[in-house]
């Protein structure tokens, strides 16, 4: 959903008060550097941790995911 609606409608979320946000995740395979950027700008606001997880339904949770606050930023 990232990805699309990074290509397909980058002004959406202008639409939204996302001010009360603080982290945001993703799940699945990780995010291009690209898209990561316009999530942490458009709907994080530039503030908010991005974690962005990797597990396996097998695992039956979170196997690798930065700590928000504890790990640095970096899209990809």
């Amino acid at each position: 959903a990232i990805r699309m609606l990074h290509a397909d409608a980058p002004g959406e979320p202008k639409k939204y008060d996302l001010n009360t946000l603080e982290v945001l995740g993703t799940v699945g395979e990780p995010i291009n550097p690209s898209a990561w950027q316009w999530f942490y700008e458009n709907i994080g606001n530039s503030k908010c941790s991005i974690v962005d997880t990797w597990w396996q339904t097998e695992t039956g949770g979170h196997m690798i995911t930065p700590l928000p606050g504890a790990t640095p930023l970096k899209p990809g």
